[in-house]
């Protein structure tokens, strides 16, 4: 019927279980641990960013051109005030 319940629930966390794959192991080269989920890097070296990142950068540039502009007014709320206090 739509509703999410304890059963599913359940169910998904003994599928996620059964599909987890162990991580690889860290290696420790020259004094120093790898991450094991990122390449060796070394530093200094200039990395091309993905499509992504790339989209994501200019984006976020873009967001900073953007004008912001805050304003207020005052609003009178006499007829409202005085139906609450007939109401209380």
């Amino acid at each position: 019927m739509g509703r999410i319940v304890a059963k599913d629930v359940e169910i998904a966390a003994a599928s996620a279980a059964a599909m987890r794959i162990a991580p690889p192991k860290a290696t420790v080269e020259s004094g120093s641990a790898k991450s094991p989920t990122s390449p060796a890097i070394e530093l200094g070296t200039e990395v091309p960013s993905t499509t992504m990142q790339g989209a994501v950068s200019e984006n976020m540039v873009e967001s900073l051109s953007v004008p912001t502009f805050r304003f207020g007014y005052t609003v009178a709320t006499n007829a409202l005030d005085d139906l609450y206090k007939k109401t209380k």
